[in-house]
């Protein structure tokens, strides 16, 4: 099934499209509306979820236009990896999953007090963060033109190295780049802005105020996409910083807060799990995810995570049934999945599935070390002595540390 030009999606569509494979225009789901597409692959301009709305398709893994969300939609695309368009943030979104997209040609844009989370982004064309709002991007190498960090708002890109054209930090707001060290011109800041990079930031004096300041972003959705809550976002960006720095105890006390104001704040609980679960309490790490659960059945993540907190505590059979739900979710992204079920399944004596699931694991990702060692190990419980021992070197050969416990 194709479509010529835009597509609309309403709340009481009941329209199938199961064999939908392309769409050469836009895509806008309206208000509360649901839109699965299993075959999807390719969209020729932007895509907009409107308020409460969802939009679920697999198989897409570039879009020639960008992606723009608001309040409590839903956006997942589990192979995306590329994007002709940018990524508007208008509202307090309930999930936005796109684990493996490395590249925005577009401007990334996040309006007041609300937050994205990209892991594996590598590049984009510019950054715009409204007033309060947070941006965390691990992997961020390269901005080709502009970074702009208005009052309050806070971007952490730890390995960013390369801004093209400008940057600006405002009143209060934070730019934590410690590996930056070539743009184009100085770093702007207002006198109360944070930078931490290697180039030398250039005060001056940037208008605006707390009241009445000008929007980068703009007005342009701000008719079809509703805010939130101030506080709880505040507390919201807040628990993912610290959660960042390592201060987990400070970002449990953040999203405990989320929570209180917000008890349907699936993020907050999905958070709140891992910070318990790096400090080491994992049945609370477990309440957590179970909540976030809950709230979106749809929550592949915290399948997974789920998976792995079971697993610590010896619920082998649990942490099997969660990874299988996970991977459901991410199929050509769930090389960690893969192992945690390999290797539960091999603690059960179940070699064979054990290899077949390490075996997945090294399909997805090739480098995966553990991957190799682990199908070693099960190789050598099976009596596949060679086997065992091609895989263990080819663990080594990427770097797997064969003193360290596996």
């Amino acid at each position: 099934m194709k479509i010529e030009g835009d597509l609309t999606i309403n709340k009481d569509d009941t329209t199938d499209y199961s064999t939908l494979v392309e769409v050469n225009g836009s895509i806008t789901v309206k208000n509360g509306a649901s839109f699965v597409a299993p075959l999807l692959t390719k969209v020729s301009q932007d895509i907009y979820i409107h308020v409460g709305a969802s939009f679920f398709a697999p198989l897409i893994s570039g879009i020639n236009g960008g992606v723009y969300i608001g309040e409590g939609a839903s956006f997942k695309a589990p192979i995306l990896a590329k994007m002709k368009g940018g990524i508007g943030i208008n509202g307090k979104y309930r999930s936005f999953e796109t684990p493996l997209l490395t590249e925005v040609d577009g401007t990334i844009r996040i309006k007041d007090n609300l937050s994205l989370f990209l892991s594996v982004l590598k590049k984009c064309r510019a950054i715009n963060i409204d007033t309060g709002g947070t941006f965390t991007a691990p992997s961020l190498l390269e901005v080709d033109k502009y970074i702009y960090i208005t009052i309050d708002a806070t971007l952490n890109a730890p390995v960013l190295s390369k801004v093209g054209e400008e940057i600006r930090v405002g009143e209060d707001a934070t730019l934590n780049a410690p590996m930056l060290t070539n743009v184009g011109v100085d770093i702007k800041t207002h006198k109360a802005a944070s930078v931490i990079s290697k180039v030398k930031a250039k005060e001056v004096s940037l208008k605006g105020n707390r009241q009445g300041h000008t929007n980068i972003i703009g007005n342009f959705f701000n008719k079809i996409f509703q805010g939130s809550s101030n506080k709880a976002n505040g507390y919201f960006n807040s628990g993912i910083t610290k959660n960042i720095s390592g201060d987990y105890n400070g970002a449990i006390k953040d999203f405990s807060k989320v929570i209180k104001i917000d008890p349907n704040w699936r993020e907050a609980y999905f958070n709140r799990g891992v910070a318990k679960s790096t400090l080491g309490n994992i049945e609370g790490a477990i309440q957590d995810y179970s909540i976030a659960i809950e709230l979106d059945p749809s929550e592949g993540r915290a399948y997974g995570n789920r998976g792995l907190s079971k697993f610590f505590l010896g619920d082998l059979e649990g942490a099997i049934d969660d990874f299988t739900v996970a991977i459901g979710f991410y199929p050509d992204a769930s090389d960690d999945y893969f192992c945690g079920r390999a290797m539960a399944q091999s603690m059960l004596g179940n070699y064979k599935d054990a290899i077949q699931d390490f075996s997945n694991a090294i399909e997805s990702n090739p480098n995966n070390a553990d991957a190799y060692y682990g199908r070693g190990m099960a190789k050598q419980d099976m009596g596949d002595y060679t086997g065992a021992q091609e895989d263990m070197d080819r663990a080594k050969h990427l770097g797997y540390d064969i003193n360290r416990t596996f």
